[in-house]
């Protein structure tokens, strides 16, 4: 049977958890809180009731220690860190959450003093820009994307889910599972962001490649294009060392590597990587890609990878969009008016497709291949991706007849494609091309 015992301000309850193996003595623990409050009990009746509540429990098996739950969610966070199985782009995610908004609200408060009302409204104010949030010396008040605020949400509960699972608390708080929304507005009312997928022709990504060109040498024209005409992710393209980029041989080819694919930036730091999925593989050239790539890499011998960054082996995201959005968006030209420019109407570079991101041209590829007949399997194994149907991805090969019907296909485009100004640029980068238009 629980005990209450008599505290300055309130009451608090003895409760026997079980019996000492060595000494065969029965083992007490006091709980001091009531759960409801957070405070001590107010009455006698009511911290010995919870107390025998909590006895059944234990006679149950099901009693969930209180104590547990005063963990605070900072001592929480450092264990829960070192047991998690995720790529390194997740930790430094996580961690970059938890340093810049979970650990300096929520660090300091207990698991099991955490409410859904509280954090909810607290996220909401994150994400309006009407919550001051940053570690203690960046402390700062804007608004944040979508997937910030969804991300610190979705943190919140895995470490709270997990914590209910070691049975340091009954249940996780920020759940969603069962919950009906009835209050506010419906959720067939609510607005919600769709990134626009933008269909780009082969003559608009000559346009853009130069604009590229324009914007950071010969270097944009030759990436621009080698995304669009072989559908290698960014990080992949960015990752390619010249020894993985077979131009010269019978069969054309760039391969991205096993184990050292992709690239990945975090902590301000570059770092390779396997490719997403862990799927490796090698990429056909088209004829004229591949004439390119050996001349350009014949006038880099010094370069280890095939598309050199500006400041370094590799490009960077921040490096390359800088670049990238004025060759889609364009550039408007300005005057000076006071202290003030001011456009003219006019363009310094012409727009092309606005609000096209540079992953877009991997998925102008696959349609590319889609419009062309090309079979699901080529199309799959030449982005990296599993296909979807169990019985295709175990019996189905990319043939040679495939193969070749893929790289005409990606030839034709590219020559239809051309434009007097992209061939000028061609013509410089390389001379067998141009020896070949001559002739």
């Amino acid at each position: 049977m629980a005990y209450a015992e008599k505290r300055p301000g309130g009451w608090t309850v003895r409760v026997k958890v079980g019996v000492d193996p060595d000494t065969g003595n029965d083992v007490y623990r006091r709980i001091s809180k009531d759960p409801t409050t957070g405070q001590l009990f107010a009455t006698k009746t009511r911290a010995r009731n919870f107390g025998n509540d909590q006895e059944a429990e234990i006679r149950a098996g099901t009693w969930i220690d209180p104590k547990k739950a005063e963990t605070t969610l900072a001592d929480w966070w450092a264990d829960w860190i070192k047991a998690q199985e995720v790529d390194t782009g997740t930790i430094a995610f996580y961690d970059s959450l938890w340093r810049n908004h979970l650990g300096p609200r929520w660090g300091a408060t207990t698991l099991g003093e955490i409410r859904r009302g509280k954090f909810t409204e607290w996220l909401k104010g994150v994400g309006a820009g009407t919550i001051e949030t940053g570690p203690a010396d960046k402390r700062v008040t804007r608004k944040y994307a979508p997937r910030t605020i969804n991300g610190i949400g979705k943190l919140a509960s895995l470490m709270l889910e997990d914590a209910a699972e070691e049975q340091m608390i009954g249940r996780n708080p920020l759940a969603q599972e069962g919950r009906k929304r009835t209050r506010g507005r419906r959720a067939t009312r609510r607005r919600t962001t769709i990134r626009v997928k933008l269909d780009v022709s082969p003559a608009e990504v000559m346009m853009i490649a130069v604009n590229m060109n324009e914007l950071c040498g010969p270097v944009g024209f030759v990436r621009t294009v080698m995304a669009a005409w072989t559908g290698a992710r960014p990080g992949e393209q960015a990752a390619l060392k010249r020894d993985q980029c077979h131009a010269m041989a019978a069969r054309p080819l760039i391969r991205i590597d096993d184990d050292e694919g992709t690239t990945q930036e975090y902590g301000g730091k570059v770092t390779l990587a396997p490719p997403k999925g862990g799927l490796g593989r090698d990429v056909l050239l088209p004829p004229s890609l591949a004439t390119l790539l050996t001349d350009w890499l014949k006038t880099h011998p010094a370069d280890s990878t095939v598309v050199k960054g500006p400041h370094g082996d590799h490009w960077r995201r921040r490096q390359w969009n800088e670049r990238w959005r004025p060759a889609c968006d364009g550039k408007p030209e300005l005057r000076r008016v006071g202290r003030q420019f001011e456009p003219t109407g006019g363009w310094v570079i012409s727009p092309v497709v606005p609000r096209l991101e540079f992953k877009g041209l991997r998925r102008a590829h696959n349609v590319w291949m889609t419009d062309d007949g090309i079979a699901e399997v080529a199309r799959a194994h030449r982005l990296g991706h599993a296909m979807s149907d169990e019985m295709q991805a175990a019996y189905s090969v990319v043939s040679r007849e495939m193969e070749r019907k893929l790289l005409d296909a990606l030839e034709r485009r590219w020559q239809e494609a051309l434009s007097p100004e992209a061939w000028e640029i061609i013509s410089q980068i390389s001379p067998t091309l141009a020896k070949k238009r001559s002739s």
